[in-house]
């Protein structure tokens, strides 16, 4: 078992990536929850679902140095068991190379499977090739949540959305 500080963190970094996904589909979101068998399911107006997996760290040298595949192999493991009418499967984390060396991954971006680099791509595949995945749904979110300020992010696309609301 990790220390107390270390599933603070966690349960810290699981609230703030569910706020911070709302926030990237507040005009589509109907409901959001957080353990409701994934760390987070959102339900859009639609019907479709999004689940995602929420993974961090706050030790500097896991978020700065370490490679992080097999954490997110593991979070794909468990986003392969949703079935349904899936509009997107998220692995979201704060590690700045969640691949090592082998990606540069920008703050508080998003990537879909497809935007990695091939040699990234194949070993996922290889790595999942037991679960039952459609790549085609999957992407990998960044937000940067460490330090003294671990909202400086959200705090930063909360600005960006009510600009964009007050702006209509």
């Amino acid at each position: 078992m990790g220390s107390p500080n270390a599933i603070t963190n966690g349960f810290e970094f699981q609230y703030a990536a569910a706020i911070y996904i709302f926030l990237k589909y507040t005009r589509e979101i109907l409901k959001i929850g957080l353990e409701t068998g994934e760390d987070i399911e959102a339900i859009l107006k639609n019907n479709q679902r999004i689940f995602a997996q929420a993974k961090s760290s706050n030790d500097g040298n896991a978020l700065y140095s370490d490679d992080h595949t097999s954490t997110i192999t593991d979070s794909l493991k468990t986003l392969s068991h949703n079935k349904g009418n899936i509009r997107e499967l998220i692995s979201i984390f704060n590690f700045h190379k969640p691949f090592g060396n082998k990606m540069n991954f920008q703050m508080n971006n998003s990537y879909r499977f497809s935007d990695l680099p091939s040699n990234v791509q194949d070993d996922l595949k290889r790595r999942t090739a037991k679960f039952n995945l459609d790549f085609n749904k999957i992407s990998f979110w960044l937000l940067q949540y460490e330090g003294v300020n671990k909202l400086i992010a959200l705090e930063e696309v909360t600005k960006q959305q009510l600009n964009g609301i007050y702006a209509l």
